[in-house]
């Protein structure tokens, strides 16, 4: 079950390759902000995906 703090993959491989491993910042309805914890990648905006739309990493 994906929820606030999860890894996530999104699950279209152009998509995947391009953002790679993502972290949910919030969840709202079916939907998730996406988006980088880390400081290389802090100044990419967030993103809205689909919750279906994405992958649980462990």
């Amino acid at each position: 079950m994906i929820k606030k703090g999860s890894k996530v993959r999104h699950s279209n491989p152009e998509i995947d390759e391009i953002k790679g491993i993502m972290s949910v910042i919030e969840i709202r309805g079916n939907y998730g902000v996406c988006g980088y914890l880390d400081f290389s990648k802090m100044d990419e905006p967030f993103v809205v995906y689909l919750l279906k739309d994405l992958i649980l990493q462990k």
